[in-house]
């Protein structure tokens, strides 16, 4: 592309940007051809390119200035770190560092410390598994004095492993490095971020211990800030922590760090998570009267969530709809205007409440648009399959579905509730509609994940079906064929494999041996349980029972039950109650006796080792 292409593109690029800046003025005059451009006007043009993530047209328009030897506009380092951030913004970490290298090596360019934080930025976004590696490299090779940017930046490249980020900020700081609070709060994230909450809070109860030892010595930009305690707030709110939430909301005020509404939310947040409602909302009801709380329906939205779990976790669902419904009425009166989130909470909450009726009856009036809000979305529909899931009516959550492929997209979470709705039903041919619900995703574009192919299985294993084990190891190599794309999906990845491979070995269990195929069923139970890489005491419990169902041969069968007894007790813990209940019901009085003297005996042995 020509570069005075490049330069219009970038024009049209930079108002729609809308800047108010004063380069747009300038550009606006270029476009009617009344000034010459200049570099500042060129790094403005490189800036956008990089703003709107076309780093590659920037590096194109930046090296042909460098090599046009007729060249009115002389490019600068500015306009280098321009196309340095557009990299940046990509995650592109080897690009910038090659395009460094050619600006400085071809060109002679001195690099400022922007241009050099401008690449770590880019290795600090970039995916690829050596990127920690590689920004380690570069970092330890800049030529001049690094800081506050340098090392955050190096530090994000490194959030993969917490552990080593701490290493190195405190090595830094030691040896007089220019971090920050910025930096050290990049690690308490990293900690959070990887649901290592505990890990974070002891790391910043080293930090405070620090600057408590040492406050008349430091500077107040290593103290803990707002960012600092919202990281940790809301990573207990997450897990439901109310004690711990609470802890830390009173340390910083203790500390004199006014909290905030992201700060009040994680407390609201984690009542709503540990199923307490009733503080969650007179919490709210305080908040508002006592701060600026006025139009957060995000804190509404927690307390909705709380009467839903409250409903889940109690089984209790009396008066909570209507104490829902009030509180949602109240909103207006506060001056909190209800949104489609508000109204999704609410269908959850009546879902928990297993009152799907009055879920379909709010979602038409959010279809219709009776109700003064967005019309329903996925998640809408969503919730009101789940509330026919919960009581087995799985055709009404069909019909639902139906309206929504109609009305929105559907993902697959919305596919997975209504498969979940087909395996609480009591259809008998409830496993073979679940399979079906498999073309409809197909058909609608959506992609199946790990928890889709547990859910069939689920079916399959609780009906009566000649053929059901069959079925059921089909549905597990289909899971098998496209594991690896589907993984990067779930952290649960692994548990979930387990569960669909226990799931096919319940499947052959509960499979009758006078069916005809009972050595069949056995080969598939028994090609299941070898493939179980991490088998839990459900798995051996399902195995022993397919055992003693589907083996003929008494001896063998004892035998093949004493070896899985026993392997579950040299890797297991204490002896689960479900297992002790199999094996009794699958040997003899005499053998099982024997067979639980010596699983204890190993047991034990491996405590004391």
């Amino acid at each position: 592309m020509a570069r005075n292409d490049l330069v219009n593109e970038a024009l049209e690029i930079w108002d729609e940007y809308q800047s108010k800046s004063m380069s747009k003025s300038f550009l606006y005059q270029q476009k009617n051809n009344r000034y010459k451009p200049n570099t500042f006007h060129l790094s403005a043009i490189l800036h956008c390119l990089a703003r709107s993530k076309q780093p590659s047209k920037a590096e194109e328009l930046l090296l042909g200035m460098f090599d046009d030897p007729s060249r009115t506009v002389e490019p600068n380092v500015f306009c280098v770190t321009s196309v340095l951030d557009g990299w940046s913004r990509c995650g592109k970490g080897q690009k910038a560092q090659d395009l460094l290298d050619v600006c400085v090596n071809k060109y002679g360019l001195q690099p400022t410390i922007a241009c050099f934080n401008a690449v770590l930025s880019a290795w600090s976004r970039d995916q690829a598994y050596d990127a920690q590696k590689k920004a380690a490299i570069f970092f330890s090779r800049i030529p001049i004095p690094k800081d506050a940017v340098t090392w955050s930046s190096y530090l994000q490249a490194c959030r993969r492993n917490p552990d080593e980020m701490e290493r190195i900020l405190w090595q830094a700081h030691q040896e007089g490095e220019p971090v920050n609070v910025f930096c050290f709060n990049i690690v308490l994230n990293a900690w959070a971020k990887q649901s290592h909450v505990d890990h974070a809070e002891n790391f910043l109860k080293r930090w405070i211990k620090f600057i408590q030892t040492y406050s008349d010595s430091l500077p107040k930009h290593l103290w803990p800030d707002l960012s600092t305690f919202n990281t940790i707030l809301t990573g207990f709110a997450k897990k439901g922590e109310t004690q711990r939430t609470k802890y830390w909301l009173d340390e910083m005020q203790q500390m004199g760090i006014a909290p905030n509404y992201i700060s009040y939310n994680s407390w609201i947040d984690s009542l709503a998570i540990a199923g307490k409602a009733a503080e969650a909302q007179a919490e709210w009801e305080k908040l508002y009267e006592s701060m600026d709380y006025k139009g957060n329906f995000y804190a509404c939205t927690s307390v909705l969530s709380a009467w839903a779990n409250y409903a889940r976790q109690t089984q209790e669902t009396d008066g909570i709809i209507e104490t829902a419904l009030k509180f949602v009425d109240g909103m207006e009166k506060k001056q909190v205007k209800p949104t489609i989130v508000t109204y999704n909470a609410l269908l959850k909450v009546i879902s928990a409440c297993e009152e799907p009726e009055l879920a379909e009856k709010l979602l038409k009036q959010m279809e219709s648009g009776l109700i003064p809000t967005e019309k329903a979305d996925v998640v809408s529909y969503s919730c009101v399959i789940n509330a026919f899931a919960k009581v087995g009516m799985a055709e009404r959550a069909h019909e639902i579905n139906k309206r929504l492929v109609a009305n929105t997209k559907p993902n697959t979470t919305t596919f997975n509730a209504l498969i979940h709705a087909y395996s609480r039903s009591s259809d008998p041919d409830r496993a073979e509609k679940a399979e079906a619900i498999l073309d409809e995703m197909k058909t609608a574009g959506v992609d199946c994940d790990l928890l889709t192919y547990c859910t069939i299985l689920t079916c399959w294993y609780k009906i009566k079906h000649v053929d059901k084990a069959t079925r059921a190891r089909l549905q597990l190599e289909n899971m098998m064929k496209n594991y690896s794309a589907l993984a990067r999906k779930h952290r649960n990845s692994e548990e979930l494999l387990r569960n669909a491979q226990t799931m096919v070995i319940t499947a052959c269990a509960h499979s009758s041996p006078d069916s005809g195929n009972g050595h069949e069923t056995l080969e598939i139970a028994t090609k299941t349980y070898r493939e179980v890489q991490n088998p839990n005491h459900v798995t051996y419990a399902a195995y022993i029972l397919a055992l003693k169902i589907l083996e003929q041969d008494p001896q063998k069968r004892d035998r093949c039950i004493s070896e899985v007894f026993l392997r579950y007790c040299k890797e297991g813990s204490e002896i689960e109650d479900l297992v002790r209940k199999r094996l009794e019901e699958a040997t003899s009085p005499s053998l099982f006796q024997e067979l639980l003297d010596t699983g204890t005996e190993l047991q034990m042995q491996k405590k004391l080792a």
